[in-house]
């Protein structure tokens, strides 16, 4: 038996980053199309729309497409570049700050590789190998992310498995030659539970907001219904200030929660109700975009725009015509060959698995590299499927955009460079081995650029 990856699965074959489904985490409802919202509104709690738009210039992206075309016009393709030391199993990279010429790639074993990026070619610098990280079937490092204030404090993030059922986010060193310094590996947070059974449904993307809080995702483990219990940090997405002592791990939630006042709650959790969210990323307006990846029937792109929103698991998944005080999911599609997006992709190839995934918001740049028609987009897919998409909201959570773009099969991590192009690494095939072995080949970098 074959599975994926990663932290949770497409049920009906198992997925890159979240497992394979059982029979006990079948939603006990999910069909129709569009239904209501859970939680408060963002007047009552702003969080960090005011502040992340700082990212972004919201003047140059917007709902309309430049130059008077279709957004489903404009299409891309991926350029590979060579990639030195043939890694495999490339889960998560990231371009140092400030630095136009480094960046970091994670692979599953906790691998972290430094390369240098020139004009066709990353060449690889130095590797360090990070102690802890739980390998096994799903588990192993999946996210990198930089600490925001670089300059003050040269730290790194990882949030890898650490066991079958805890991961953790783990802080280290980075020395003034920009080396990850061996053995500096702390703590700053650990979820999980001693109920899990597999290592599936793990942790998820990492980021920061403007002004340092950190958000994450956390998976459910497999076990369901904590995702819907606001005491438990599982199937979560979590917003936390780590520590940034020297040596010292441990965090606070952020003082501005929705449940920082509620000692029967856990005061991190900022939305709940996710199985497997694999990928996220924060936007321009300070909304999260969070991949969930499916059971036996959809995959999820939910879209945070207010704190406290349930997106439905277990007792649902994909869209809902009766969602009581849950929200639907902003984009869906089904498993199989037929749904529109799979039709929409050309170079789609035959393969049941299902993995969603959400990339960066491409932000403007100076060239343009996308001829003006994806600044302010953000961008998903499917991982198994190889479709990829660019899509935007309004103020109220409502597509504006949703367009194909490209194809890319087995894309682990996008990110955009300074040099205003995307980069994309891949993790190997679709499927892997219970033994970790890929099917074939090694991961690869790409850059994103125009299709003539």
């Amino acid at each position: 038996m074959k599975r994926l990856f990663g932290l949770g699965a497409a049920c009906v074959c198992a997925a890159f980053a979240f497992t394979a489904c059982s029979k006990d985490q079948t939603p006990s409802g999910s069909s129709g199309a569009e239904g209501g919202t859970g939680g408060v509104s963002a007047e009552d709690f702003p969080a960090t729309r005011a502040g992340a738009a700082a990212i972004l210039d919201a003047t140059s992206g917007g709902a309309e497409s430049q130059d008077g075309d279709e957004p489903g016009d404009f299409q891309v393709e991926f350029e590979e570049l060579a990639l030195d030391g043939e890694p495999a199993f490339v889960t998560d990279f990231a371009f140092y700050p400030g630095d136009d010429r480094d960046f970091l790639a994670l692979d599953k074993s906790g691998r972290l590789m430094r390369y240098r990026l020139d004009s066709q070619r990353a060449t690889l610098i130095s590797e360090t190998q990070l102690v802890g990280v739980h390998d096994e079937l799903d588990c192993g490092a999946i996210s990198l992310a930089f600490e925001p204030d670089f300059a003050e404090g040269r730290y790194l993030y990882v949030a890898a498995c650490v066991s079958d059922t805890h991961s953790d986010i783990i802080r280290v060193d980075v020395d003034d030659s920009l080396e990850v310094v061996p053995g500096s590996e702390v703590s700053v947070l650990s979820v999980g539970s001693p109920s899990a059974k597999r290592p599936w449904h793990n942790v998820g993307s990492i980021g920061f907001e403007p002004g340092g809080v950190m958000w994450a995702l956390f998976g459910d483990k497999s076990l369901g219904a904590p995702a819907g219990d606001l005491k438990s940090p599982l199937g979560k997405l979590l917003r936390i200030v780590p520590f940034r002592d020297p040596g010292l791990g441990g965090f606070e939630p952020a003082s501005d929660g929705p449940l920082a006042l509620d000692p029967e709650a856990d005061p991190s959790v900022y939305a709940l109700g996710l199985r497997s969210p694999f990928r996220g990323t924060l936007d321009s307006q300070g909304r999260y975009w969070i991949a969930d990846v499916g059971s036996d029937e959809f995959e999820e792109v939910n879209v945070a725009r207010a704190p406290l929103q349930d997106f439905g698991w277990p007792e649902r998944e994909g869209p809902c015509s009766d969602c009581e005080q849950t929200t639907p999911p902003t984009f869906s599609w089904e498993h199989g060959s037929a749904p529109d997006y799979v039709a929409d992709d050309e170079e789609i190839e035959t393969t049941i698995g299902r993995v969603a995934w959400v990339g960066p918001e491409v932000r403007p740049h100076e060239p343009d590299r996308y001829d003006g028609q994806l600044a302010g987009s953000v961008l998903f897919g499917d991982y198994c499927a190889g479709f990829v998409r660019h899509a935007r909201v309004d103020d109220e959570g409502t597509p504006t955009v949703d367009a194909h773009l490209g194809h890319l099969n087995n894309a682990s991590s996008f990110r955009q460079h300074s040099d205003g192009y995307v980069y994309a690494m891949t993790f190997g095939r679709c499927q892997t081995d219970v033994k970790n072995q890929a099917d074939e080949g090694q991961s690869r970098l790409y850059r994103m650029v125009s299709k003539d």
